[in-house]
């Protein structure tokens, strides 16, 4: 059984152009972090010594800890949004549900590619909720549960695709 990276190798190579849809939710997923990110660095120093870290189902705080926990937060999610958008670049080297194929490649590559950058845009909804939360101490509930059901659906659908384009 060849590794991961032996049989990417053994593919065939990426021959299709990103769609400007897809160009355009990179740029949005990297701005929207950024400006995520700086706004909670402007807003860091005014911060009470304890913020709220966990929330129940009705998006009421039921634990708090120390400002700096909310570090730990943005650099989790910076970290995973960064990754997912350096592999999303690079779909001949992903796990896919079907045989790659000549025929199918280029279908296959362009759903993996398109299946992250949608899953980055729900991680970006994500971590929007969990950062309105804890600095306006406010609901983003609704916005983790949307951003939750968004990623289940994300996934959900780029699978079915990779199957039918496995299928060709």
């Amino acid at each position: 059984m060849k590794s991961g990276i032996a049989e990417a190798k053994g593919r065939p190579k990426r021959t299709y152009t990103t769609g400007p849809v897809t160009q355009l939710l990179r740029w949005l997923v990297i701005a929207s972090t950024l400006v995520l990110t700086i706004w909670v660095i402007v807003r860091y120093p005014s911060l009470p010594a304890k913020i709220p870290t966990h929330f129940n189902l009705m998006g009421e705080s039921d634990g708090w800890g120390p400002r700096s926990s909310i570090i730990w937060m943005v650099a989790l999610f910076v970290a995973m949004i960064a990754g997912v958008e350096v592999l999303s670049h690079f779909p001949r080297a992903f796990n896919y549900v079907g045989t790659i194929t000549e025929h199918n490649a280029q279908e296959m590559y362009r759903t993996g590619e398109q299946m992250l950058v949608w899953l980055n845009v729900t991680l970006v909804l994500m971590y929007a909720s969990l950062i309105l939360s804890v600095l306006q101490v406010a609901s983003g509930m609704w916005l983790l549960m949307l951003s939750v059901a968004a990623m289940v659906v994300v996934i959900a659908v780029g699978i079915g695709k990779m199957i039918r384009a496995g299928r060709q």
